[in-house]
């Protein structure tokens, strides 16, 4: 570089300057990402005080010393977009119904292997939540470390940027010295000492507005080397706040480009065709040459932003309102123009809303099932309330009312629905003549029923609705209004099973025809029969079905829709596994729906499935495991206010803490579900058999087995008279598993060998094998039932018929089969977690007493007195009083104290 001689002003480029004056800051974060417990930094300070740079300098280091280094900038364009600032780390094609976190984690785990890894990202008070959530599971699980930077005054930050082992180091500006080595290194030569004072003062210390300082300068030439020596001209105004430098550098721009950089401002994020469309790639290429705008991925599409946050903001701030409307405009009319994966829905919305004017209902439509599909529920709300409010009809109607039937907003979305399907039931109404408006209003009718079996449980009621809806639309022309009519009737039949009529169910079901119809047809006709097939004792057949169904399903369109009647075959399919003894593969069944629920936020299919994952652990002997479970689903659904399936939580939950023993805790969560009965009354009746168990189980921790035997017997028979086959089996196994009257437990056997033709599956059929062992008196057999159902992993209801084949052969003097069920049992038992009394060898002595002795016995045992045991049973007191002293000399004790330990049960009932 020459000397400059006489006025002429030349100008003079200016080169990137290295990083100076930070050695004390880098020192400091390379001690916290060495420390053991070190697991980043947050760079935090005002604006151009050079955050990134120092982080870029870290990045280089780590690099160069054998780390794997990434990088994710966020901005407020991406903040509402999930994993919107990592989509260029993230693994291609991820979305944020695809586990999204799990994902990133273990990819970027991979992608490490042994090295070092960190992260940095810009601007962190930027970052979309999944974002967040993929750096705080990065820093959590010890996988990486990372660097951030946030400007300065700083809101609240969520974890791990506040967690321990993350460090804030404040950067401030450079001291005097240090912008004389900046500056030195900059120019590559000396400055003038005056030169460096006024730059240094007005600047202060700012290493952004020293760049572009200098770079103004070299551009108007006041920047000159006299002699060697860098000095800047004695000149009015050529050093300036940074707005004004800013606006400096702007200046000289043609009305193109400054048009054009405007643009790139109010968008603050313009995908690459979008700019092109709207200034052209000759124009962008000399704004990046300029150094004012900067290529970048967002989504894994390539995108423009300005080149440093500062010019946005200082551009937008320059704007009158009628141009930022006017730029607005220009980028929705593009936007919308532009093929529909270019840019985000949400992104045209806020343009029509800045530009000023009218949003339409279709693009508003279109932004809340994005929103949607983002797991953004309150905004797509919002969305779809102003859909509806611009005059989109019934469409948007059905849209907000999906959405909040989705959150659990079950009485609005019952109002929203209605508006759209009381026209068409109504005495006086009917269907719509145009077939596409018949379509939408039968799509308004079975989300109608939907929500209102579901979410306010009145199957019945709902059942009404759908049939009466199938059949106003009866008279309706076209193919798409035979579909919703088809549907309509497979949504009915499905209701049959679940309010008491699972015979009812399959037939309505089979009577749509073959499953070969549309993909929603078969589907909903699958649902329909496989739930009908579980109460009829078929669960291996209602395996099959739901698989048919989730196959029709696969072939519609990635959906909503989709997922959330998905989440009913999972169920039918996880529930017939586990009766078909499929037990680990109902483990693995229910993991996987839980996953993708929770992965797309459907928030009533992770309930769904965290019950159906909590009963597999029961039936599988976990009881513990069982708890967590369905102690999870009870909070899901109590949070959703979902009153049919609030029941089966509760239900299920009762039973795996009477299972362990607790019998207080479970009479606790059966008094709310009969407290929740009385306020709210609903007709689901899917968990009828589990619930009639955990109330005979409660009698049974109470001693009160006549009642138990009586309640599993009367809802057996009656369960078997209204054809749900596979509800009485179960209640008629748990008779003879529970029953103390050799009568009662004979009945039940002898109706449960009477239906074993018509049922399928391996613990059915190990239960009718049971009761064939009962009535021919065959201990022996009954082991052989066990471990059946042991292999099976069905360890619950194994040692159950484990621990009754040992109390036969006791009682019947069989020493050596009795020796041979107690080591099954004792196995078995091994196996399972929060064993009950009823689990553990029983006392042989008890074996002898007759049914009303025992129960007299066991009262007592428990701590009630004689008047207690004799309003229990409803007998005299002079009655337990001779029941009591008979028994004290058959068992050889002498006082209630003897009979409690004999008994081995506490005051609670263990």
């Amino acid at each position: 570089m020459t000397d400059v001689e006489g006025d002429v002003p030349t100008p003079v480029l200016v080169s990137a300057p290295p990083l100076v004056g930070r050695a004390p800051e880098l020192a400091a974060v390379g001690a916290v990402l060495d420390a053991e417990g070190g697991r980043g930094v947050l760079l935090t300070g005002p604006i151009g005080v050079g955050k990134s740079r120092l982080a870029t300098e870290v990045m280089g280091r780590r690099a160069a010393a054998g780390g794997v280094v990434l990088r994710a900038i966020a901005t407020s364009a991406t903040e509402d977009i999930p994993l919107g600032a990592l989509a260029a780390i993230a693994p291609r094609g991820v979305r944020a119904g695809d586990g999204v976190v799990e994902r990133v984690v273990a990819d970027l785990s991979e992608a490490a292997g042994d090295a070092p890894l960190l992260l940095v990202v810009d601007d962190v008070d930027h970052l979309d939540a999944q974002s967040h959530a993929v750096v705080r599971a990065l820093v959590e699980r010890r996988v990486g470390r990372v660097v951030g930077t946030a400007r300065t005054p700083l809101g609240p930050l969520p974890p791990p940027w506040t967690a321990p082992g993350v460090v804030t180091l404040t950067l401030s500006h450079l001291d005097a010295d240090a912008v004389a080595e900046l500056l030195v290194a900059t120019l590559g030569g000396p400055v003038a000492a005056e030169t460096t004072r006024r730059l240094a003062r007005a600047t202060e210390g700012n290493p952004l507005l020293l760049r572009e300082a200098l770079t103004l300068a070299g551009l108007d030439g006041s920047l000159r080397r006299v002699d060697g020596i860098w000095a800047l001209a004695d000149t009015p105004g050529a050093v300036a706040p940074l707005g004004e430098v800013v606006s400096g550098r702007l200046a000289p721009l043609a009305h193109e480009a400054r048009d054009a950089l405007e643009l790139v401002a109010v968008g603050e994020v313009l995908p690459v065709p979008l700019a092109d469309a709207l200034v052209g790639p000759v124009v962008l290429a000399d704004l990046e040459r300029a150094g004012l705008v900067r290529r970048d991925e967002v989504l894994g599409r390539p995108v423009v932003r300005p080149a440093h946050p500062f010019y946005g903001e200082a551009l937008r701030a320059g704007l009158g309102p009628i141009a930022r409307r006017h730029h607005a405009r220009r980028l929705a009319d593009a936007a919308e123009a532009a093929p529909e994966a270019v840019v985000d829905t949400m992104r045209v919305v806020a343009w029509r809303v800045a530009a000023g004017g009218d949003v339409g209902a279709d693009l508003l439509g279109r932004a809340a099932r994005e929103a949607r599909r983002r797991s953004e529920f309150d905004r797509a709300r919002d969305l779809a309330q102003r859909a509806v409010d611009a005059g989109g009809g019934a469409d948007a109607l059905l849209l907000r009312g999906e959405i909040e039937n989705a959150v659990g907003r079950f009485d609005e979305a019952e109002a929203t629905f209605r508006q759209v399907v009381d026209p068409l039931v109504a005495p006086d109404g009917g269907a719509p003549a145009d077939p596409h408006e018949a379509s939408r209003v039968g799509l308004a009718a079975l989300a109608l029923g939907f929500n209102r079996a579901w979410g306010l449980g009145q199957g019945r009621a709902a059942r009404t609705l759908l049939q009466d809806a199938a059949a106003a639309l009866a008279g309706a022309p076209g193919d798409l209004v035979a579909e919703r009519r088809d549907e309509l009737a497979a949504d009915a039949a499905a209701l049959a099973a679940f309010t008491g009529d699972p015979a009812g169910a399959v037939a309505e079901a089979e009577a749509l025809g073959p499953g070969d119809r549309t993909p929603r047809v078969a589907a909903r006709r699958a649902f329909a029969r496989a739930a009908g097939l579980l109460g009829v004792g078929r669960p291996a057949a209602a395996v099959d079905e739901a698989e048919r169904g989730l196959a029709a399903l696969a072939a519609l369109d990635e959906g909503f829709g989709r997922a959330t009647f998905g989440t009913n075959l999972h169920l039918t399919r996880i529930i017939g596994l586990v009766e078909s003894g499929r037990v680990d593969d109902a483990v693995v069944a229910a993991e996987a729906t839980f996953r993708r629920s929770a992965s797309t936020g459907l928030v009533t299919g992770q309930a769904v499935a965290a019950w159906a994952r909590g009963r597999v652990e029961a039936v599988a002997g976990r009881a513990v495991a069982a708890e967590r479970w369905l102690a999870e689903a009870r909070l899901l659904e109590r949070d959703l206010q979902t009153r049919g399936r609030r029941r089966w939580s509760l239900v299920s939950l009762g039973l795996a803490l009477a299972g362990q023993g607790r019998s207080a805790a479970a009479a606790e969560v059966l008094a709310e579900l009969d407290r929740i009965d009385a306020a709210e009354p609903v007709d689901d009746r899917f968990v009828l058999a589990d619930e009639l168990r955990l109330r005979a189980a409660l009698h049974v921790a109470a001693g009160e087995l006549s009642r138990a035997e009586d309640l599993l017997v009367t809802g057996a028979d009656a369960a078997a008279e209204g054809g749900a086959t596979g509800v009485a089996a179960v209640l008629w196994h748990a008779a003879v598993l529970t029953a103390v009257t050799p009568r009662v437990v004979h009945h039940a056997a002898g109706r449960l060998v009477e239906v074993g033709p018509v049922l399928d599956g391996l613990v059915h059929g190990a239960r009718v094998a049971d009761a064939e062992a009962v009535c021919a008196g065959d201990a022996g057999a009954r082991i052989d039932v066990a471990t059946t159902l042991g292999d099976a992993g069905a360890v619950r209801l194994a040692l159950a018929v484990a621990r009754r084949a040992e109390a036969d052969a006791t009682g019947r003097g069989q020493r050596g089969t009795a020796r041979t069920a107690a080591e099954v049992a004792d196995g078995l038992a091994a196996r399972t977690e929060g064993l009950s009394a009823e689990d553990r060898p029983p006392a042989p002595e008890l074996a002898a007493l007759g049914p009303r002795q025992r129960e007299v016995v066991l009262l007592v045992a428990q701590g009630h007195s004689n008047q207690g045991v004799s309003e229990r049973l409803g007998i005299a007191v002079r009655t337990v009083e001779n029941h009591l002293h008979r028994a004290y000399a058959e068992l050889g004790v002498t006082g209630r104290r003897d009979l409690a330990e004999l008994v081995g049960r506490g005051p609670d009932g263990g």
